[in-house]
């Protein structure tokens, strides 16, 4: 490529208006360019939240369908704590 003192005033126009695009593209990329560059840096990040979410996801369905159950056989938590308690009470053989 010629140098700049060469071309001609039209060239160094055209070479100045390229340059000044290209500095703008690297100052101010696209939206998608600046998305995919944040979702690249924060890729573990994410992939922790995203997993923990499920796991979140997935214990609540658990209790869930245990309330179901319970509820379904008619048994109240104080019910279960009561039951747990007396078993406790019966391993207690020092008393």
């Amino acid at each position: 490529m010629k140098k700049v003192k060469d071309m001609t005033p039209t060239e160094k126009l055209d070479y100045l208006i390229k340059k000044v695009e290209e500095i703008d593209q690297t100052i101010n990329p696209p939206t998608w360019k600046s998305f995919m560059h944040w979702s690249f840096a924060h890729f573990w990040t994410i992939l922790a939240i995203g997993t923990l979410a499920y796991f979140v996801w997935q214990i609540w369905d658990l209790i869930q369908a245990m309330q179901a159950n319970l509820d379904a056989l008619g048994i109240k938590v104080t019910d279960i704590k009561e039951m747990f308690l007396s078993q406790v009470d019966k391993l207690k053989f020092w008393k």
